[in-house]
């Protein structure tokens, strides 16, 4: 009886194969052009000698490491989910490849998670609190630059062959639904709230008190074309916060959910293959965002200024200026 009950659940929670491919055809559509974005970043930070110096700004550090970490995610990580939209099944039917496809997929997105929320810390205090932020610079750049990587690593592999729990592998949905952890109400009240909903509320905190503070100052100062002068920055924030609202915060409520309620099937379908692939649209979407910032790398030669002088995040040298006046 209960067999039949499952098998039933199951069969309803598939989407239509045309489902699939539409959602295919979306990713893949945005795929090709942030890989060829991220090479032309890498290119002109690699083999053009004026945009060298990006790679020693400490405020390009991070960046640059979310470039990369989102670059492994289209070009690694994301082949398999295509693969799974195309047939409707896992690219291999084995469980240890369903394992390590889990693991890996689960640090590198919240890997890109903790990244951009510490880029967001870190510019606000590179802003306002520059000569801090130097003198504890260990503590302040690279702990925390070590730890958005480690971290990751270290809780996704303890929850995942540490922690004993028996996984029910579903060779349907995104990483055969291997983190068994999850059903364990600590682990996967924490798991959500920590590896992902913090994350997000800190980049929409940051980046909102970021630039309230430089439209105050602004304000103060009687300049009534702040939106023309900071436009890019404008542009940038408006960008994170509406994909992270539109993305994440969605993911997130129906996994806090589903730990609690975890039979209900409209949950379940929307988790499972709307936002599960939603949440690609950040990493897919970050090299131009990149660009928006070290935006020295679309200007011609003959546009460019000395690099000693230019080779700096229009934003925060905008932003710097109005603080320190």
């Amino acid at each position: 009886m209960s067999e039949n009950k499952t098998t039933t659940t199951m069969e309803s929670m598939i989407i239509p194969r045309s489902t699939y491919r539409v959602q295919f055809g979306i990713i893949v559509s945005l795929q090709i052009p942030s890989v060829l974005c991220s090479l032309f970043i890498f290119f002109n930070l690699c083999f053009v000698p004026r945009h060298r110096l990006l790679v020693y700004s400490l405020a390009n550090h991070v960046l640059l490491c979310l470039v990369v970490n989102d670059f492994l995610i289209c070009t690694t990580e994301l082949p398999f989910t295509l693969i799974l939209l195309y047939r409707g099944v896992t690219a291999f039917i084995n469980n240890i490849f369903c394992l390590a496809w889990f693991f890996y997929g689960c640090v590198i997105f919240t890997t890109s998670l903790f990244l951009l929320a510490w880029i967001s810390v870190e510019r606000y205090l590179l802003v306002f609190h520059k000569v801090f932020f130097k003198r504890h610079l260990f503590i302040g750049h690279y702990l925390p630059l070590m730890l958005c990587i480690v971290y990751p690593c270290m809780f996704y592999a303890g929850v995942l062959f540490i922690y004993k729990c028996e996984s029910e592998f579903n060779y349907e949905q995104w990483g055969c639904s291997s983190g068994c952890y999850q059903s364990n109400y600590f682990l996967g009240t924490y798991d959500t709230i920590i590896n992902t909903i913090m994350p997000a509320i800190i980049v929409i905190l940051m980046n909102a008190l970021l630039f309230g503070r430089v439209a105050y100052q602004k304000y103060l100062m009687k300049q009534t074309h702040m939106l023309n002068k900071n436009k890019k920055l404008i542009l940038q924030l408006l960008l994170c916060v509406l994909i992270y609202l539109s993305t994440w915060f969605p993911y997130s409520t129906l996994g806090i959910m589903l730990i609690y309620i975890p039979d209900n099937e409209m949950t379940n379908n929307l988790y499972q293959y709307i936002f599960n692939i939603a949440i690609y649209v950040m990493p897919l979407l970050s090299p131009f965002l990149a660009l928006i910032t070290m935006s020295d790398l679309t200007k011609k030669r003959s546009q460019a200024v000395e690099p000693r002088t230019a080779l700096t995040m229009k934003p925060l040298r905008t932003a710097a200026t109005v603080a320190n006046r």
